[in-house]
């Protein structure tokens, strides 16, 4: 599953959402790339095994970045 692009244009308060450091994981002033589940037990660190609690517990739903 491909990421979404950053195409759109938002602002909220003094962060601009089209920055070019806005990305999948990076939210410039708000979230980064270690604030989100990244497994590493499979590709895309996207659940494959349902019944791997491991999995479960820390990989992302289809490509969904999750908030750890």
């Amino acid at each position: 599953m491909t990421p979404p692009s950053s195409s759109f244009t938002f602002t909220y308060g003094s962060i601009d959402f089209t920055s070019p450091d806005f990305t999948y994981y990076n939210y410039p002033g708000i979230y980064n790339n270690g604030t989100f589940h990244h497994c590493g037990l499979e590709p895309g660190d996207n659940i494959v095994h349902y019944d791997n609690a491991q999995e479960v517990w820390t990989c992302q739903l289809e490509g969904l970045a999750e908030y750890v």
